[in-house]
């Protein structure tokens, strides 16, 4: 895994235990649950330039910190991280021959005569990345 990744799985993990912290700040305030998760929400965690969180994702990560200490507030990683989930090796072979082949022309009108030709493929987008994925 990236070193940036690390970084921004803290970065997350950081932001929902202050909003975490907050929320048990208020439970000893004597407020109930509901009422300090709804409080919560009403802010942008972890200050002012921070991101608004619903009260039901709050809730969640209250009862995952509950349960698991900082370490259940980190985000998980993907079960397909760096597959893609719609591009088959026979489909990737199939594209890379065929760019090979037509060098000169655009991805982009290759990929509107495929469409065009009823050839089922996966977004440009998802084209371009494994493209790039290949070199």
């Amino acid at each position: 895994m990236s070193e940036h990744f690390e970084n921004r799985k803290e970065e997350v993990a950081l932001r929902r235990f202050a909003a975490v912290n907050f929320i048990e700040q208020k439970l000893r305030e004597g407020l109930g649950v509901v009422e300090a998760i709804r409080l919560a929400a009403l802010r942008p965690w972890p200050d002012d330039n921070g991101r608004y969180s619903a009260a039901r994702t709050l809730e969640d990560y209250w009862y995952a910190w509950k349960r698991g200490g900082f370490a259940a507030l980190q985000p998980k990683s993907r079960r397909d991280e760096g597959a893609f989930r719609k591009l088959s090796a026979e489909v990737g072979q199939w594209l890379l021959s065929q760019v090979s082949q037509h060098p000169e022309i655009p991805l982009k009108v290759l990929y509107e005569r495929w469409t065009q030709a009823g050839k089922e493929l996966p977004s440009l987008r998802t084209i371009y990345r494994f493209l790039r994925s290949k070199g």
